[in-house]
C-alpha cells in the first residue's frame, strides 16, 4: 500500500511483515527516510520477531491512507538450498532457456509454501504464535503514525524486552535511544505485562520519530 502527500510518501507493506517506510519528496537518495521493520524479543534461548513473508496476511482499509493488519510473532525459518539443489541449480541456469522453467519451479514453490524464496525469513503458523502485534498505520497529511498494540498470554513473555527494529537514514541507534526513553513507563511497573500500546509519530524526518508506550490491562 502507498500513499503519497506533498511532504513524504508513505509505503506500508502488510504481506513483508507490516514494514512501514517513509520518505521525504527528496525520495530514497536525496530526502530523509524512516523505516520501521517491526519488532523482536527473545523468550530464554528462542528469538521471536514480526519479520516474515505471508501473501494472505489480511489487510483492512479504515480510510484513505489509513490500513491495519495483524503480524505474528515467530522465529525465523530461513530457506537455504542444499549442496545437490545448488549444483542442478547452477548447471540448469548455464543451459539456455532453462531459467524460465527455473523461474517457474521457484514460483511453484513459494506458491506451495505461502513464502517468498528469494526473502531470508518465513513466518510459521500463526496458530502458534504466542505474542502477537495489532498494527494500524494511518498516513496523515501532517505526518505518519504507527500504532501497534502488543499482547501476550505467555506467563514466560517479558514485553519489558521488546526491542524495536528499523531505522532512520540507515542509522539505528536514534531508534533505539528513542525507545529507551519510551520504555521507561514500562520498566517502572512490576505488573505481569501482558499487552502494551506503542506509538510512533514520524512528523518531521529531519528528526527522529516520537514513541510513546503505554501499559494496558
Amino acid at each position: 500500500m502507498s500513499c503519497r502527500t506533498q511532504a513524504y510518501h508513505g509505503v506500508f507493506l502488510p504481506a513483508g511483515g507490516g514494514i512501514v517506510r517513509i520518505h521525504t519528496s527528496g525520495g530514497t537518495r536525496g530526502g530523509n527516510c524512516f523505516e520501521d521493520l517491526g519488532y523482536k524479543i527473545s523468550i530464554g534461548e528462542t528469538k521471536l520477531g514480526t519479520a516474515g513473508y505471508d501473501a494472505t496476511r489480511p489487510l483492512e482499509v479504515l480510510g484513505p491512507g489509513e490500513f491495519r493488519c495483524e503480524l505474528s510473532f515467530s522465529a525465523s525459518a530461513f530457506f537455504f538450498p542444499g549442496l545437490i539443489s545448488r549444483t542442478i541449480l547452477r548447471v540448469l541456469g548455464k543451459i539456455p532457456g532453462a531459467h524460465r522453467w527455473l523461474r517457474r519451479g521457484i514460483d511453484f514453490y513459494r506458491q506451495r509454501r505461502k513464502t517468498a524464496v528469494n526473502q531470508s525469513a518465513a513466518p510459521i503458523a500463526h496458530g502458534r504464535a504466542i505474542v502477537r502485534c495489532e498494527r494500524r498505520v494511518d498516513f496523515g497529511s501532517a505526518g505518519a503514525v504507527v500504532i501497534d498494540v502488543i499482547r501476550t498470554s505467555d506467563r514466560e513473555v517479558d514485553l519489558r524486552k521488546l526491542s524495536p527494529i528499523g531505522s532512520r537514514n540507515g542509522s539505528q541507534q536514534e531508534l533505539q535511544e528513542s525507545w529507551n526513553e519510551a520504555r521507561r513507563a514500562i520498566e517502572a511497573t512490576r505488573l505481569p505485562l501482558k499487552a502494551i500500546r506503542v506509538v510512533k509519530r514520524a512528523h518531521d524526518l529531519m528528526l527522529p520519530a516520537q514513541i510513546t508506550i503505554q501499559v494496558l490491562e
